[in-house]
C-alpha cells in the first residue's frame, strides 16, 4: 500500500509554484488494474491562489485526464504529456480542482497482498 501512495504522490507532484499557489488537501481514489497494467481514479484538491498567476502547472507525465473541474465548473486545459496546464476557472483565494485520470506506468504495478 505504501508503494501505491508513493506512486500517486509522484504522479501528481507540482512544478515549483509554491509562492503563488498553495495546495492544501488532496483526496484520491486509486484503482490499479494489474491485468491492463494501468491505474485510474479520481482526485480532488483544495488549493489557495496566493498571488496572481496565469497558469497552474501540475507534473503529470503520460497521464490522461477527463472531467477537469475548477470550482465545480468544467474548464479548458492543456495536457502536453508532461504537465497538466490549468489556465482558467481559478481565482485568488480558495479553490477546488477535481478530475478523473488514467495512466499506464512504465514500471510495473505490483500486486498488493493483504496480510
Amino acid at each position: 500500500m505504501k508503494y501505491l501512495i508513493l506512486f500517486i504522490f509522484s504522479i501528481f507532484s507540482f512544478a515549483q509554484q509554491t509562492s503563488k499557489v498553495d495546495f492544501k488537501i488532496m483526496e484520491a481514489n486509486v484503482a490499479p488494474n494489474q491485468f491492463e497494467k494501468s491505474i485510474s481514479g479520481t482526485v480532488s484538491y483544495q488549493f489557495k491562489v496566493l498571488k496572481s498567476i496565469d497558469t497552474i502547472r501540475i507534473d503529470a507525465k503520460n497521464i490522461k485526464f477527463i472531467d477537469i473541474k475548477i470550482n465545480n465548473k468544467i474548464v479548458n486545459y492543456k495536457n502536453n504529456n508532461k504537465e497538466l496546464l490549468l489556465f482558467e476557472g481559478f481565482k485568488k483565494g480558495k479553490n477546488t480542482l477535481t478530475f478523473q485520470y488514467s495512466a499506464t506506468p512504465k514500471q510495473t504495478l505490483s500486486t498488493i497482498e493483504k496480510t
